[in-house]
């Protein structure tokens, strides 16, 4: 049973927080048609900035969109005319007597696509579905059912907090309400993909990003359906294995029994990794962890439990290491297998012949405490404990090839670390109370399960820094058929205007 319309009903908070959220429900309901047709105007703009992709025509969009609203709008591509395919936006907004500077982080850019692999529409031909498929728009004044979902590349990842964001200003503006903060919005056209672009305007003018609070809007909400914030994310290293048996494939006829299998040995490689139970086998991978506080561990004991619902909704008949929650396992490091290849893969013209190497690409979450490097040199240490010689960031020589039976090359660049800030600071309260509904607290994680530029304000910046995730939970981020829950896209819209009006902590 979907419980907001209840609890938005019900809020306990201020006079002042009771009405804007009420205004700004009554504008949204009469608006929902516009909203939709300008969010799939937005979602039809490819926005995939892997391997220096160009981004450039939804930077235009959004400087356009943001100007329309009163934003004084800049570039990094004014300044920096390399970062004109993928620039960051920054938008701002002044009002009078301000509360303070609330500084919102949301990237704009999405992840790689294979259309082949979408239903029902395409990933940049958003279309609206319902549990049996595509559903027809409804005719302006008609009612959307919330259960429907809006399906494209970015409808939820990440472009859903943009869209919640211009909305909120533009009901605000509508119902004659101002923000209670100077507003400085930066919008990442590069965060998939490493926000260089993003890093290099933050270490040259880091005056320019200062605020009071810096609050990153990203990442899905709890399965719970509960509003939901957290206060770090997990950093990352990453790898690629190829284990090489020889220097040419060859003919599994004349050399099958004699050649050996570089598949098979690299399955047996990965499997040593884990243990039955899901838990990671290399030595020392949890050592560096730093624990979580009594006030972590006491807002993970108020979230509701979840696992049996979200084992039924994604089909899992016994997720890794039961004993333990999924909220608590988010803040230990994870190791996973995200692709595999030999022999260019199934989808590479069928032949006869064991491939002369086999690869895959390995991915480490990592959490507060633990060190890129170390982890990755944890990883290969695991490797050679296995019999096998490793060479790194190369390939094998010929004469390598000639003399170990067990051979591996890993290829590997810079992780980054985890961040983590304190639950107990008067910003994060402040948001909590913002978030709080019918005297229910929000969701508050340690930390999120991604990763994104969270460190670079809390901790560069020295800025209290608050996660707000608004998407719901099953939205496939990363993968076919992403999508976005209307009720997500509705709620977004309130939560989003609660944040920028209110009080100061």
């Amino acid at each position: 049973m979907n419980r907001w319309p209840v609890l938005f009903l019900l809020l306990i908070v201020p006079v002042n927080l009771w009405a804007q959220t009420s205004s700004l429900r009554e504008w949204r309901q009469q608006n929902e048609h516009a909203i939709v047709q300008s969010y799939f105007e937005l979602l039809r703009i490819p926005n995939i900035s892997s391997d220096n992709g160009d981004v450039s025509a939804n930077s235009e969009e959004l400087m356009r969109r943001f100007r329309n609203l009163g934003f004084q709008v800049s570039s990094s591509a004014e300044r920096y005319p390399e970062h004109a395919l993928a620039p960051v936006v920054f938008a701002r907004y002044e009002v009078d007597n301000p509360a303070g500077t609330l500084l919102l982080y949301i990237h704009y850019d999405g992840q790689p696509v294979n259309p082949a692999l979408w239903n029902h529409c395409q990933p940049f031909e958003p279309c609206l579905i319902d549990a049996n498929g595509p559903v027809s728009l409804p005719a302006a004044g008609q009612a959307f059912d919330p259960a429907w979902r809006i399906q494209a590349r970015s409808a939820s990842d990440d472009k859903a907090p943009i869209m919640s964001l211009l909305q909120a200003m533009t009901a605000l503006q509508a119902t004659a309400q101002e923000p209670t903060w100077n507003l400085l919005v930066i919008l990442d056209g590069q965060e998939e993909n490493g926000s260089a672009n993003f890093r290099q305007y933050l270490a040259a003018h880091p005056e320019e990003l200062m605020a009071d609070i810096a609050i990153t809007l990203d990442g899905p909400r709890h399965p719970s359906l509960l509003p939901t914030m957290y206060f770090g994310v997990r950093g990352g290293a990453s790898l690629t294995l190829r284990v090489h048996t020889a220097q040419q494939d060859l003919h599994s006829g004349n050399y099958g029994n004699w050649a050996p299998d570089p598949s098979i040995q690299l399955g047996g490689l990965l499997a040593s990794m884990k243990d039955d139970n899901g838990r990671v086998s290399i030595e020392g991978f949890y050592d560096q962890v730093t624990p979580l506080t009594a006030t972590e561990l006491a807002a993970l004991e108020r979230i509701p439990q979840i696992e049996d619902s979200l084992r039924q909704s994604f089909a899992i008949a016994r997720p890794e290491q039961t004993d333990t929650r999924l909220e608590t396992k988010l803040n230990w490091p994870t190791l996973n297998v995200l692709a595999m290849d030999s022999a260019g893969g199934l989808s590479a013209p069928r032949r006869s012949a064991i491939p002369a190497s086999a690869q895959a690409r390995l991915a480490m979450r990592l959490v507060q405490g633990i060190d890129p490097d170390r982890q990755l040199q944890r990883v290969i240490a695991h490797i050679r404990k296995q019999g096998y010689t490793v060479v790194e960031n190369r390939e094998p020589s010929l004469e390598e090839m000639r003399q170990h039976p067990l051979l591996a090359s890993v290829h590997y660049g810079n992780g980054r670390p985890a961040t983590r800030v304190s639950m107990d600071e008067a910003a994060g309260r402040a948001v909590a109370t913002a978030l709080t509904l019918d005297g229910i607290q929000p969701v508050q994680l340690p930390t999120l399960g991604g990763s994104l530029p969270f460190g670079d304000f809390s901790e560069d910046l020295g800025i209290p820094t608050i996660g707000v995730a608004l998407v719901n939970h099953d939205n496939n981020q990363h993968g076919p058929n992403e999508n976005l829950r209307l009720l997500n896209l509705w709620q977004g819209i309130e939560i989003v205007g609660r944040l920028v009006t209110m009080p100061a902590p």
